[in-house]
Formats: structure tokens, sequence, C-alpha cells
């Protein structure tokens, strides 16, 4: 249970670590591993062999944390920082000056605010500041995940024509079962079955894979974005209404 500093501190040192492994300085990794209190083999053959499968292993890890916590949000460490994010992540009303409100809150002009997006951008807090359709108010009721059984060998540009398409939201590999051969999903949104279909079928021929479903949709039980810096109180309990 690391706190977020000391998070930030151990990637830095796994960065260091994976460097000194490609230059050979071994004895950083050595120290490294006093520091940690890990045991090292004493032959120095088995020292390089154990120090590769280590920095193999902790790489797997990083990537792991870094699925489930965004480490970058350690870039924003005052409560200045926190405070303008629960801002901005607020729904905007639709007016000449969307950003307005917003800036009045936080005492400072539009233009500051502006500044401060483009720097979080800069250094990876955010990826994007955008609007989102609610695509089953505008009337997009058939939303499908298309389901393709794609050859192993096949799958990198399958994916990459997929995730062309302009109709193609989502488009993810996926493992596969005994009972469940298809590896890549990708997901569409249209005004009606049919419409659907022949979407499918479009999209099949430009990527000539010949095995594939469509999962429909029949219920939407809930979907909202992850908020930042705040806290919510619920009960687990409580049902959500269909």
């Amino acid at each position: 249970n690391l706190t977020d500093d000391e998070k930030k501190d151990r990637l830095e040192l796994f960065k260091e670590a994976q460097k000194a492994l490609k230059e050979q300085r071994y004895y950083f990794l050595l120290d490294l591993s006093e520091r940690f209190g890990v045991r090292t083999p004493k032959n120095y053959k088995q020292q390089t062999r154990w120090m590769k499968s280590k920095i193999q292993e902790i790489s797997s890890e990083i990537e792991s944390e870094m699925i489930t916590y965004n480490y970058k949000f350690a870039e924003c460490e005052t409560e200045e920082d926190k405070e303008f994010i629960r801002q901005l992540q607020k729904d905007f009303q639709i007016v000449d000056r969307p950003f307005l409100n917003a800036a009045n809150e936080l005492g400072i002009t539009e233009e500051e605010v502006f500044e401060r997006l483009r720097h979080y951008e800069k250094i990876g807090v955010m990826r994007r500041f955008a609007a989102i359709l609610r695509h089953r108010e505008a009337g997009f009721t058939a939303n499908g995940m298309i389901v393709w059984k794609v050859p192993e060998d096949r799958i990198s540009k399958v994916g990459e024509k997929l995730g062309a398409f302009p109709q193609v939201s989502h488009c993810y590999e996926r493992p596969v079962y005994p009972d469940w051969p298809y590896n890549v999903f990708s997901m569409i949104h249209c005004k009606s079955i049919s419409e659907a279909n022949q979407v499918a079928s479009d999209i099949q021929e430009q990527i000539n894979v010949e095995e594939y479903k469509i999962l429909f949709s029949s219920r939407e039980f809930k979907k909202t974005r992850v908020e930042y810096f705040v806290e919510h109180e619920f009960n687990i309990e409580e049902s959500i209404p269909a």
C-alpha cells in the first residue's frame, strides 16, 4: 500500500534500473537489491541472469500498475491543481463562453484556464478535452458489439483497419476460450438493427474476416465517466433502476 509519492519514486527507480541493465552497470542493481533486502546469487553469470529476470518481472508489475493507476496525476500535487480538475470535469452548459463559469469559480481568467489545460495536456495528465454525444438520446439506439474470429497472425492489421472505420467507436483484442473463439471486438452505433447489420457486412467485406456476430445492447444499466479528487457516498446494496 504505497502512497502516490512512493509510487512515483519507485517508478523512477525502475526506469533507472532498466537503464543500468542495458548499460551493464550491475553494481547499481546490486546496490538496489541490497536497499530493498533482496537476496542475490554470488556467481557473476547467475547475477546477470537473475537481474534480467527481475527487470522483466518488475516491468510487468509496472505495466500492471499503470493500467489501474494514472501516475501522471502525481504531477497534480497542490489543492489548487485538484480544484481545477474538479471544476473542469463537470458538465458544461451549451453557451457562447462555456469556460467562463469554471474560470469564475476558480478566480482566474478564461485565458488562464486555457493555459492550464495546455500544460496538463503537455505533461500527460489530460489526453484531450472534448464533448461527448449521448448517442441514445440522439437516436442511436442500435448499439452493437461486433465480435470477430480473426486469425492470430492478422489480429494487428485487422485491428488497425477496424479502428479506421468512422462507425467504430471502440476496438479491442480479447482472449479466447474453448466455447468462445472471437478475439477482436468492435463497437458500432446505429439508428436501427438493419443499419447495424449493413454496417457490419460492409466492414466484413473490407477486412475479409468470415466469422463474426453482433451482440446488441438490450438495456443500459449505467454509463458514467470517472471523476477525480471527489468523494461519493454509496450503498452497495442499492439497486440500479433499469
